[in-house]
């Protein structure tokens, strides 16, 4: 997200968010196992939702920073000035999600494409075009 914070009107928009896209599915699929026992234990579930109130931590706060992100490339004239940026941000982080998903669920049973092609297809269709790789 840092890197992310620091390119707002520089290099190539498609290419930051791909990059951002592909840490996303990465750190959602690595984060799994923790989502899964939280969800399923009431007690470390509202622990965890303490602790997070306690640092102003939480799955929103990347969406919030990707929104703010894509408004102020909207307001450099870099990103579909017809896009609402924080529903394209949730839409590309809640994307980047299901694919780590159906990855731990599936493996290797189908051809997903790699999650460089998924994050490139993704951002495409944030942007108002159409990804060229696998679908996902």
């Amino acid at each position: 997200m840092s890197r992310l914070r620091a390119t707002a009107g520089e290099g190539d928009p498609a290419a930051s968010l791909e990059e951002f896209a592909v840490a996303a599915i990465r750190f959602f699929g690595r984060s799994l196992p923790l989502i899964a026992g939280l969800l399923a234990e009431a007690t470390l579930r509202e622990g965890f939702r303490q602790m997070l109130a306690g640092n102003g931590g939480g799955p929103h706060v990347p969406v919030a920073v990707l929104g703010r992100h894509l408004a102020e490339e909207q307001r450099l004239g870099r990103f579909p000035a017809g896009t609402k940026p924080h529903a394209a941000a949730a839409l590309l982080l809640g994307a980047c999600f299901h694919r780590a998903f159906v990855v731990s669920l599936v493996g290797g049973s189908t051809d997903l494409g790699t999650d460089e092609d998924a994050a490139a297809d993704l951002v495409a269709a944030v942007l108002g075009g159409t990804g060229g790789g696998p679908a996902t």
